[in-house]
């Protein structure tokens, strides 16, 4: 049904099924929210599949790839040049939506030293996006997209 992850904890190891919530589309911010993205982002909860089914042992990839696609963003990195003050394309990579406000879990290699950063939802959506923590060490990193559409 998704993603397991394992999980080592104090006194057993936990597996945990992550998966989407809903489907991605970009919708105004209510009143009551600031959550301006309607976008995958995923839970962990406890979950076990059975392992005897026939979807497990040999669709479960497709399972997958289907439950976490819309999350998955394309990120283009920008950097002024010394001279000219124009902006080029330096770099791309890809991350993943973790909340519906617009943060995105990406490498920190994608990331580091660059000007500007776009990224793109599957839908076609591109945001403008902030960095805004920075893992070299671990080469994780997390960014903020800017909600208005591009």
């Amino acid at each position: 049904w998704g993603l397991v992850l394992a999980c080592p904890g104090f006194q057993r190891l936990r597996a945990y099924i992550l998966a989407p919530s809903h489907p991605c589309l970009p919708q105004e911010p209510t009143a009551q929210s600031n959550k301006v993205l309607k976008c995958p982002v995923f839970a962990l909860f406890p979950g076990q599949e059975d392992p005897n089914s026939l979807r497990h042992k040999y669709n479960f990839i497709a399972d997958v790839v289907e439950k976490i696609a819309p999350a998955v963003v394309h990120i283009e990195l920008f950097r002024k040049l010394p001279f000219s003050k124009r902006e080029v394309p330096v770099a791309s990579g890809s991350g993943f939506i973790v909340s519906e406000d617009g943060l995105i879990v990406t490498n920190a290699h994608v990331v580091t030293n660059k000007h500007r950063v776009k990224v793109e939802l599957k839908n076609g959506a591109t945001y403008e996006a902030k960095i805004k923590d920075v893992d070299e060490k671990a080469d994780i990193a997390l960014i903020k997209i800017d909600h208005e559409v591009r």
